[in-house]
């Protein structure tokens, strides 16, 4: 009888003591952690929300001021034009208007150009280029590198153009309005739009 007593004192009364504690703090641990875990998710998710929509207007904001912002140019040129103020037969007064322009509006836009009916055509860009087809039978496009103040520097390639067959000038002469291009392939390489 004795034997079975000792056998009952199995469990030490320590240990009895100790186990509830144990297993609350343990539950209670883990209950946090899971509960800070969930928080954390749902602020994540909540804070890539609010980034993405913070972004999608940030992006929005800049391309409608770009898209203005070269709409006002072809309205000024227009104007300009219209009023006899720039004339590609004074080549080198556009020039300087252009390049004024590009510097006035950097980093947008990337170049700025015009053509006409008899295939004259010029283009000044940010990256220092003028690109020139003057009255000939050849149309032939001579291309000047720009110093920084916009003067015509050294002939750096000639070839042949004509502008009259670029999406701009057809679409611009066939709505005889501003418009928008749809994408096309520049003749400098690269796809893009033109406001014409």
């Amino acid at each position: 009888m004795q034997q079975k007593h000792q056998s009952s004192r199995g469990l030490p009364l320590r240990l009895i003591l100790i186990a509830p504690f144990v297993i609350q703090i343990v539950s209670a641990i883990g209950i946090t952690g899971w509960l800070s875990y969930q928080n954390g998710q749902r602020t994540v998710s909540e804070l890539a929300s609010g980034v993405l929509v913070q972004a999608k207007y940030r992006v929005k904001e800049r391309l409608d001021r770009l898209l203005n912002q070269a709409q006002v140019i072809v309205q000024d040129n227009t104007f300009a034009y219209q009023q006899g103020k720039i004339s590609l037969n004074r080549v080198g007064e556009l020039q300087g208007y252009f390049w004024q322009q590009i510097l006035r509006h950097l980093p947008s836009p990337q170049s700025i150009y015009v053509g006409d009916t008899q295939g004259q055509y010029l283009l000044v860009n940010s990256g220092n280029q003028l690109e020139l087809v003057t009255r000939d039978q050849n149309q032939r496009r001579t291309i000047f590198k720009l110093d920084k103040e916009g003067n015509r520097q050294q002939s750096i390639e000639i070839d042949q153009f004509d502008p009259r067959a670029r999406p701009w000038y057809l679409q611009a002469k066939q709505q005889s309005a501003p418009i928008w291009t749809g994408t096309y392939w520049f003749a400098s390489g690269g796809y893009g739009i033109t406001t014409a």
